[in-house]
């Protein structure tokens, strides 16, 4: 009697393997990504407040980190990267790209720091402290956003794709 496997049930054994793979990995990034998500927000409230702050004692909002009354990281100007996401500052949000290559169409999660801003009125007018979640134009990125509790979807066009009010 021959010990062994035939090659039909090997080839069985991989493909079942790729199956369960091609339907894990997926799930995988997007938990990834959810996790991220979940220890950026923190950092982005502490600089939401601190624009706030700034803002009652000057009357503006401050595009430059150094001008907060925090220190986010070494060297920050406008941007910085802490803990392997990006964080950028503007008159209209503050925005945490947490994919890596941190381009405008990347996924990200921002708070509205101006109620003016471009993307607060196009939104509806949404206030100030409101988080909110770019998906960028990814499927996956979208799941995140939704995972996160998102609703209130509004298209913004071009390559922002889809964002959802997440407070």
């Amino acid at each position: 009697m021959n010990k062994g496997f035939t090659l039909i049930e090997l080839l069985v054994v991989v493909l079942i393997i790729g199956i369960l793979a091609a339907v894990a990995f997926p799930k995988y990034q997007i938990a990834v990504l959810k996790s991220k998500a979940a220890a950026a927000m923190p950092m982005l409230k502490t600089i939401n407040d601190a624009e706030q702050r700034y803002f009652l004692t000057t009357g503006n909002y401050t595009t430059n980190f150094n001008d907060l009354d925090i220190t986010v990281g070494n060297d920050c100007a406008n941007s910085c990267t802490i803990n392997n996401s990006w964080f950028q500052i503007n008159s209209s949000d503050v925005a945490a790209r947490l994919t890596g290559s941190f381009t405008l169409s990347d996924f990200a999660i921002a708070v509205m720091v101006n109620e003016a801003g471009t993307i607060a009125t196009q939104m509806g007018g949404i206030k100030k402290g409101t988080i909110v979640c770019y998906s960028g134009p990814q499927n996956k990125n979208e799941k995140v956003c939704l995972a996160l509790g998102g609703r209130n979807m509004v298209n913004l066009g071009g390559s922002l794709g889809n964002t959802y009010v997440l407070n």
